[in-house]
């Protein structure tokens, strides 16, 4: 089942935040950098997290490697770069990218959007955090 106190911010019940981006623009070669500073003193003490969604045009059929317009989700703490979905460098075969991460109090993050490769001239994407 799901708990809405642990999935997303409700005022009054929960000391959750959230950022969501909804059908952003992106061209290849591009990157969108979202800039988040922890703020743990209300008593929010849950790691970060972060989703990156797309709709990628069909692949060819037979394909074997299907993407056609990737979006690589990366996230830069003071522990380093993360990549999304348990991976060690980014993601090439998924649309629905995510990364978690414990975070400090203070602490600045970095959440990039970079659309590397595109075969069209853009991808529209949404990106919660």
């Amino acid at each position: 089942r799901v708990n809405l106190l642990e999935s997303v911010p409700l005022s009054g019940q929960n000391t959750m935040q959230m950022m969501n981006v909804n059908d952003k623009w992106i061209e290849d070669g591009d990157k969108d950098v979202y800039t988040v500073f922890i703020d743990t003193t209300d008593g929010c003490d849950r790691e970060l997290s972060a989703t990156l969604a797309w709709y990628d045009p069909p692949g060819a059929i037979g394909c074997t490697s299907c993407i056609v317009n990737d979006l690589d989700l990366t996230v830069k703490t003071a522990q380093g770069t993360m990549y999304p979905n348990g991976l060690i460098n980014v993601d090439t075969k998924n649309t629905v990218e995510r990364v978690r991460t414990p975070t400090s109090n203070g602490e600045e993050v970095r959440i990039i959007v970079h659309a590397r490769n595109l075969v069209d001239a853009g991808q529209r994407y949404s990106l919660t955090i």
